[in-house]
């Protein structure tokens, strides 16, 4: 054996199980059975390895384009997103063009609080596919109806259509391309389509049908502390289930220096700010319940994200 190939650990169903809180039960026969034929190999980064890290890292915090008022932020959305419309026109919806266009590839990754390594270039995105796949067959199977918040390139949606081809997708964005893509995806599974919607100031004549849940993934984080317009709008549409993905700055330990980091990028990027402290004090109320609040301490380059399940109370009292 060579002993260079010896030195890498593989990421297990178990592994995955223990940061994702969930039984092998609970994970779906797909993501299962990726985990256990993917290449899944990281080790922890050597003394070379995290000092290339932080010369390529580093840099990026003091560039421009990390810094966006709200407007340039959804001119750059609109022109990458239209980007993947043409792609997706062109050559139709799949994994592959319906795949954020950010998902460039990377030695690197944040694991269970350190920085590792990875000969496969894709192991975020295939771990970010792996934890949509357990979320939505953990939750959504009961749901009547699924919006997503910030549905972008249109991956969630595509494979939400796949999953549930039986329940009304809505993809919910505020740049018109997205809501042309979910039209492509709609082409092809007509349980999809897409609307116009902004989280900082909610349409409030959309209603959702009894039973529907809401999706978001790394969507959220794009409005800073400008939820609490939101959350009331989603308060007020009694859901079945709200299932997020997002990083959550509250989880991070300042005394760790990847998690340093990623709070430095999260502030410089204007990224989700308050959003579970806003939460917590809304249950302390009796008005929500927490299913699940926690960070399986998986993510890519810049910072991770948690995982949060919560719905409304029936009653009040």
């Amino acid at each position: 054996m060579n002993p260079y190939e010896a030195c890498w650990e593989n990421i297990t169903p178990a592994d995955f199980c223990a940061w994702f809180r969930c039984k092998e039960s609970d994970l779906g026969a797909r993501p299962l059975a990726t985990l256990r034929k993917g290449d899944f190999r990281w080790k922890p980064a050597g003394k070379d390895e995290r000092e290339r890290y932080l010369m390529n890292y580093l840099p990026k915090l003091k560039s421009s384009w990390i810094e966006r008022d709200r407007e340039k932020n959804r001119e750059a959305w609109s022109v990458g997103w239209a980007e993947s419309l043409a792609e997706i026109r062109a050559k139709g919806p799949s994994p592959l063009t319906c795949r954020p266009k950010y998902f460039r590839g990377s030695e690197f990754l944040r694991l269970q609080g350190d920085l590792v390594v990875t000969p496969n270039l894709s192991l975020e995105n295939e771990l970010l596919n792996v934890t949509r796949e357990h979320l939505f067959f953990k939750y959504l199977a009961d749901a009547s109806a699924i919006y997503e918040l910030g549905c972008g390139s249109g991956q969630n949606l595509l494979l939400l259509a796949e999953m549930f081809p039986q329940k009304k997708v809505v993809g919910l964005d505020w740049v018109e391309p997205c809501v042309e893509i979910a039209g492509e995806i709609g082409k092809k599974y007509p349980n999809v389509s897409g609307k116009i919607f902004d989280m900082t100031e909610p349409d409030k004549n959309l209603k959702l049908p009894p039973g529907a849940a809401f999706v978001s993934i790394h969507a959220m984080e794009q409005i800073g502390d400008r939820h609490f317009r939101l959350l009331e709008w989603m308060l007020s549409q009694r859901p079945k289930w709200v299932v997020q993905h997002e990083p959550i700055l509250e989880f991070y330990d300042p005394a760790n220096w990847l998690d340093y980091l990623a709070i430095w990028y999260s502030e410089k990027r204007n990224y989700l700010n308050g959003y579970f402290t806003a939460l917590q004090k809304i249950e302390q109320q009796r008005v929500i319940k927490i299913e699940e609040a926690y960070r399986p301490r998986v993510g890519g380059v810049f910072h991770e994200a948690s995982v949060l399940v919560w719905r409304p109370k029936l009653s009040h009292a």
